[in-house]
């Protein structure tokens, strides 16, 4: 088990304006991983996919303009986006704030899993 104290979490080099913290993965024990991004105005990532991950990507402040497929949408304060494997994404920070913050989850998709009505009896 890894408890990390957000404000002093590893940083990743990422791109300019778009600053990226590691807050769980391999090196916390894990499969899944976790990041707390700082984006300034103007900054984002250009379109891509992840193939086996799903994205988890959680704004706290600001507004993220997003395209998920062919769809642009301004994503607000205490929203969540959900995103599959394959499902083609950039994002850009939108507004006047002074940065968004967003932390993104990713983890090896498992579409094998049953369903969640079936329970298990013992």
């Amino acid at each position: 088990m890894a408890i990390v104290e957000n404000q002093r979490a590893a940083e990743i080099p990422w791109r300019e304006g778009y600053r990226r913290f590691t807050l769980a993965g391999p090196d916390q024990g894990v499969a899944c991983s976790a990041s707390l991004s700082v984006i300034e105005p103007g900054a984002g990532a250009p379109t891509h996919f992840h193939n086996t991950a799903d994205e988890v990507i959680i704004v706290i402040e600001g507004a993220l303009e997003m395209w998920i497929g062919d769809e642009r949408r301004i994503v607000a304060a205490d929203h969540t986006i959900s995103l599959p494997p394959a499902c083609r994404m950039a994002l850009s920070r939108s507004g006047r704030d002074r940065r968004a913050s967003s932390p993104f989850c990713r983890k090896p998709a498992r579409r094998s899993r049953p369903p969640m009505s079936k329970a298990v009896r013992r």
